[in-house]
């Protein structure tokens, strides 16, 4: 398993329907990165201010465009 640490900024975000909606995300070092089909990314957020004892908070999200669209 490759595991890639990169800082991202939301570029877009696009409500599908009531409950789905698609982040487009910006690399923040402006380099793309290549990923396959099927592949996910563990969000985690930066900037919060944590209260003792909590941890932050991490969100799976499938990659849903294709390999192919950069």
């Amino acid at each position: 398993m490759v595991v890639l640490n990169k800082f991202f900024k939301v570029a877009k975000t696009i409500h599908e329907t009531s409950d789905i909606f698609t982040i487009r995300l910006q690399p923040s070092d402006g380099q793309e990165f290549d990923f396959l089909a099927g592949q996910f990314i563990n969000v985690f957020q930066t900037g919060v201010e944590l209260k003792p004892g909590e941890r932050p908070q991490m969100r799976s999200y499938s990659i849903s465009s294709s390999p192919f669209d950069k």
